[in-house]
């Protein structure tokens, strides 16, 4: 895996799961594994696909990424979180309301490059 494969403002996380494409093939998952090092630049070279890989995007959203593009455990971080931080949190409904148009608005935009991303590779 190379940085510069990577649409901009995507980051890879240190964690994947690399499959054979063999029926019977093995199946390795890792977790805090820097995806840049030479041991999994051989996995890739022997053919292993990426069914999982987990991305962050804009500094906003960790997200694992599946093989047919379906997003898992979407977490908001801290960043996207503090720009509604001027909001007095007494304010329950308003409070849950600017947060809730904020991490939307947030998704929609991350599914947006997703898209444009992503139309470039065929199935």
């Amino acid at each position: 895996m190379r940085s510069d494969n990577l649409t901009s403002g995507f980051a890879l996380m240190e964690e994947a799961e690399f499959k054979s494409t063999l029926t019977e093939g093995a199946i390795i998952r890792c977790k805090n594994q820097n995806l840049y090092s030479d041991e999994i630049a051989l996995y890739i070279k022997s053919g292993k696909k990426v069914p999982r890989l987990a991305l962050e995007w804009q500094e906003n959203i960790q997200v694992i990424l599946k093989q047919d593009l379906s997003l898992k455990r979407v977490k908001f971080l801290e960043v996207l979180r503090e720009k509604n931080s001027h909001i007095n949190k007494k304010e329950v409904a308003q409070c849950f309301e600017a947060n809730f148009v904020l991490m939307t608005y947030e998704l929609i935009e991350l599914i947006k490059n997703m898209m444009s991303a992503f139309s470039r590779y065929p199935e």
